[in-house]
């Protein structure tokens, strides 16, 4: 209709405490113009919920976009709106406000400053009600900053005609200001806002994070007028740091600090976010420094930080000149709280990025790890999201659970979606069909897990939703099969004695249950970084990762590249491989980690690196025999167009010496020559692939592996006592030991193969 219209949430700033335009909202000029708004105009806003409230229109910044309409924090809290919610906005002429007759404020209490005198209080109700005239319009929850004798104080109103709804007032005539000591209650329970908000934080909306949620709700209680916390034994200090939430994405931070936010308990709350949002590098120090001020005269009041890794992260050659005035601040605000009860909570995906003179006691002294869920806690996400009571667990729904491994809580309501999608599209398929049958009738409200979901719902969204904790890491899924790899008999049995049959003793619950391994491939040399540090970091990740996604498999290409010797390598390469060791002297600790390794340069190898219990079993992969080239020759050429006068046993015999890529190289460049005389003769038959091509091929591939450094591999095999096969043959089809290894993973991702 004319002169209504609906609109996305977006914050407004408050500067300071002067939060007198509390009840205005920002919207573009355009959407003034629409609905015949002029600023200071009222206009009615009603939510999605039910919600219906008076605000004051007012020009938002060129910038802002026509659909959006901006919102302080207090009033977004008061009326249970979220960024990017969608409201009504309709147009309310010749608005009569009612007047303000009874006026109770509480002031802001400063725990370095003395509560006012009785004597005192009638001289700032006084003050008070000068700025309130000043003002015209006022509402509960408005605050007032006030100087006056050489001091500032400032004052919160709490109710206005013995109600504290978020309802405008008009100042006809003076109204009886009262200034109230802080503890006192003002208003009845109905119109109590904070009394409708929670008290503590709920670990059952999130479901897998009772220890955590527990930790937290024993933190924010220190925050309670009621603990007394203040008055405490001058032996006992009490834990008043802030508190870091991490871990992976996903997992419920951002949700724990909203779940914070909306807590009954504070005054004031400020986000990050919205402060730090547009302003430049000067204006978010000041931001910050003011920030931390008013939280001290608001409280008991709450400070949310997300993305602390980010914003304050270690000051490195790269990030210096972005970070460091930003933690020099946040350290002075986190110091400057001293005992006020001002709350900091934050999240972070990674603590080794944050600064470390954040992490000091008194500042984010409290760190609080949520992590990626096992299986019980992924049984309770999944029947929170599937809308099941939380001690009715579907069997269905467990086996999912237990299959689930590095599943985030994001990614199995995603997972949930996916597979309901399928549900949809097999009913609707049903209702389309003339013969009805038993699914026609299901109702998905009242269903189970299992009479709502098929194997091949579950199945299929499991194949297009994959676990967070694996996306930021490399992965290579082989398509090489056993039948691929030409020869290395002997080399499979070892391989598969190595790493299948301690999987048959570790994962049988999984491989029983259909579990999927995660296989991390990552490059050695890709894990190295020019700055102090961040390649010890990688190494670490990578060791995280696996451990999150468990089940799991982590195989290092160019191992030589972190794992060299000690002596032969630079103060940064030592540290690394420190790491690296560090992290391998905990397999056992890992839980279904297994870490593989190749190298064409063994001999450089750490001796520290292959002891008993980090690289302990070793494979010798050596140059392809007779019988080997042959079956390479066999796999590479059966796609092939060949001649009459083709001649495997002369190939195989001329190509003693090569490696199996170099045989497959013959054979690719063979087919390449007889490609480029079908395009010369422009003949219509295929050119079948000759001898003449094979031969020319010869004189092109050369041996890259000299019979020097053959003798050198033997050497080290023999010095090191290294298992092989009994011929010392074989390679891959492809390229070389990566691509057996690449194939193992492929075959414990089927487990189903393994006898």
């Amino acid at each position: 209709m004319a002169g209504a219209g609906k609109y996305k949430v977006r914050p407004l700033k408050t500067e300071g405490t002067d939060l007198k335009k509390i009840l205005k909202v920002n919207l573009s000029a355009k959407a003034l113009t629409i609905h015949g708004l002029k600023p200071d105009d009222w206009c009615q806003l009603s939510s999605a919920t039910g919600s219906s409230f008076l605000v004051q229109v007012w020009p938002a910044a060129p910038n802002a976009q026509d659909t959006w309409i901006q919102i302080t924090d207090d009033l977004r809290a008061r009326h249970h709106l979220n960024l990017g919610d969608e409201i009504h906005l309709s147009r309310c002429p010749q608005t009569r406000l009612p007047d303000a007759e009874d006026v109770i404020v509480s002031e802001c209490h400063d725990r370095a400053r003395e509560d006012l005198q009785q004597e005192d209080r009638r001289h700032w109700a006084w003050l008070l009600d000068h700025e309130l005239e000043q003002t015209g319009t006022f509402c509960p929850g408005m605050i007032f900053s006030i100087r006056a004798r050489g001091e500032e104080r400032a004052f919160r109103i709490k109710s206005i005609n013995l109600s504290d709804r978020m309802v405008p007032y008009q100042y006809a005539r003076p109204p009886k200001v009262t200034i109230a000591p802080e503890e006192n209650s003002i208003s009845d329970g109905s119109n109590n806002h904070a009394a409708r908000r929670p008290a503590n934080v709920n670990a059952a909306v999130l479901g897998g994070l009772d220890a955590q949620v527990s930790q937290l709700n024993s933190v924010v209680a220190n925050y309670r007028p009621s603990a007394d916390m203040f008055k405490a034994s001058s032996k006992h200090r009490q834990r008043r740091g802030g508190v870091i939430l991490h871990g992976p994405p996903g997992t419920g931070k951002s949700k724990l600090l909203q779940m914070v936010s909306e807590l009954g308990l504070w005054s004031k709350i400020y986000h990050m976010d919205d402060i730090m949002d547009g302003a430049s590098k000067g204006g978010k120090d000041a931001a910050i420094r003011q920030m931390f001020e008013d939280a001290c005269r608001c409280q008991p009041s709450v400070i949310v930080i997300d993305k602390l890794d980010v914003l304050a992260r270690k000051t490195e050659p790269a990030y210096e000149s972005q970070s460091s005035s930003i933690v020099t601040n946040l350290c002075k605000g986190l110091d400057a709280r001293d005992n006020n009860r001002v709350f900091v909570v934050s999240a972070a995906r990674n603590l080794a990025l944050i600064d470390e003179s954040l992490r000091h006691p008194g500042r984010f002294e409290i760190e609080i790890e949520i992590p990626v869920p096992g299986t019980a806690a992924r049984a309770q996400i999944l029947n929170l999201a599937f809308g099941s009571p939380r001690d009715s667990l579907d069997e269905q729904l467990l086996q999912l659970a237990d299959s689930t491994h590095g599943y985030v809580g994001s990614d199995l309501r995603q997972l949930l979606d996916t597979a309901m999608d399928q549900v949809s599209s097999r009913l609707q398929a049903s209702s389309n069909n003339k013969e009805h049958n038993a699914t026609d009738n299901l109702n998905t409200e009242d269903s189970t897990f299992t009479e709502l979901f098929t194997k091949n719902d579950i199945e299929t969204a499991l194949l297009q939703v994959k676990p967070t904790a694996m996306r930021e890491i490399f992965l290579d899924t082989p398509r090489v099969k056993w039948a691929d790899i030409g020869g290395q008999d002997e080399l499979k049995k070892a391989l598969r004695k190595a790493i299948e049959w301690p999987l048959k003793t570790l994962v049988a619950k999984a491989v029983a249950t259909e579990a999927k391994l995660n296989f991390i491939a990552v490059k050695g040399a890709e894990l190295l970084s020019m700055y102090v540090g961040e390649s010890e970091r990688a190494v670490r990740e990578v060791f995280q990762k696996a451990r999150g996604a468990a089940p799991s498999i982590i195989f290092f290409d160019e191992i030589d590249a972190i794992g060299a010797s000690r002596s032969k390598s630079q103060q940064g390469g030592l540290h690394v491989l420190t790491t690296l060791l560090n992290e391998l002297d905990g397999i056992e600790a890992l839980r279904g980690v297994f870490v593989l390794a190749a190298t064409n340069q063994p001999q450089i190898l750490d001796a520290a690196l292959l002891r008993p219990g980090r690289l302990e079993s070793s494979l010798y992969v050596g140059l392809p025999d007779y019988s080997t080239r042959s079956e390479i020759i066999a796999i590479e050429t059966r796609q092939m167009c060949i001649g009459p006068d083709f001649d495997a046993a002369y190939l195989a015999t001329a190509t003693d010496g090569y490696s199996g890529a170099e045989v497959v190289e013959l054979c690719q460049e063979a087919g390449y020559a007889a490609f480029e005389e079908e395009l010369e003769s422009e003949q219509v038959q295929p050119q079948l692939i000759a001898m003449r091509h094979f031969k020319g091929a010869l004189e092109k591939i050369t041996k890259q592996v000299t019979p020097e450094a053959v003798r050198e591999y033997k050497a080290w095999r023999d010095r090191e006592q290294v298992e092989t096969n009994r011929n010392d043959g074989g390679t891959t089809v492809g390229t070389s030991i990566r691509d057996i290894v690449l194939k193992i993973g492929q075959v414990l991702l089927e487990s189903s193969d393994i006898d």
